[in-house]
């Protein structure tokens, strides 16, 4: 199986997921997983790569440790990013995470509404959505704990 993991450059999970799920293992990134699908050049160049490489899953993957994910608990815009403001948004407008206390527990919130988020918008997309929606491509989302390297799988698609 050739899968194409969807991840932040920022959590270098490159390694860890290679030794998990094995060689066959691609990788794009953009920091907060915050890609730009609404430009049809990059999609036509990743559905150009899925072909390729005949890529029959994709996996995103937000650590909730993630640089991103911790920023956005406390409204904070480092470096004026997507990411940066997607991450907040849904800090501040989800109400189940507003009244989550726990840090931790907040963040795989965040990461688990960034990872239905970006399902949707994969689905909703040229080239790609249609792969995903007619079942050439499994669609799977995975919450990454970078303390023990394990991950925990999530539901993206309802």
């Amino acid at each position: 199986m050739n899968r194409l993991f969807l991840i932040c450059p920022d959590c270098y999970l490159e390694v860890p997921l290679r030794k998990i799920f094995g060689e066959n293992s691609f990788f794009l990134t953009a920091l907060g997983i915050a890609f730009d699908l609404d430009n049809f050049e990059t999609l036509e160049e990743v559905n150009q790569f899925i072909m390729a490489e005949n890529i029959n899953e994709i996996v995103l993957v937000n650590d909730h440790q993630c640089t991103f994910v911790k920023s956005a608990i406390k409204n904070e815009i480092r470096f004026n990013t997507k990411a940066e403001k997607i991450l907040i948004e849904i800090a501040n407008s989800d109400e189940d995470i507003k009244s989550i206390e726990n840090e931790t527990l907040k963040c795989k919130q965040i990461s688990k509404v960034n990872l239905k988020r970006l399902a949707y918008e994969l689905t909703e997309s040229a080239f790609i959505g249609n792969k995903i929606n007619d079942g050439e491509i499994v669609l799977k989302g995975i919450i990454f704990n970078r303390a023990d390297n394990s991950i925990q799988e999530t539901t993206v698609l309802n």
